[in-house]
């Protein structure tokens, strides 16, 4: 998305009406954008995906509402446990 707010990337079409509402929007303030990998974003991730999946409107008035995910993930925010992104290599073995 970042790329194409700083209109690296073409806007796809089926944002596109949206787009150029965001873009007017954008014009009255200041703006930077920047990529946030998705582990800096679980709690956004988590609320976009129970709308997702939802077929009806939910909103959450107090921290007990959310679920024990939901919870969660805003107390290791509030504590500033950190999200480590760890990728493991794959030992290829030889057959002799």
């Amino acid at each position: 998305m970042v790329k194409i707010i700083n209109e690296a990337w073409k806007v796809p079409w089926v944002i596109a009406e949206e787009f150029d509402e965001l873009k007017q929007e954008m014009t009255k303030i200041e703006v930077k954008t920047q990529h946030i990998y998705r582990e800096g974003n679980k709690l956004e991730d988590y609320l976009d995906n129970l709308a997702i999946n939802s077929t009806e409107k939910k909103t959450f008035s107090s921290f007990q509402q959310l679920t024990s995910l939901g919870r969660k993930i805003i107390n290791m925010e509030k504590a500033q446990i950190p999200s480590l992104r760890c990728r493991t290599k794959r030992i290829l073995q030889h057959h002799a």
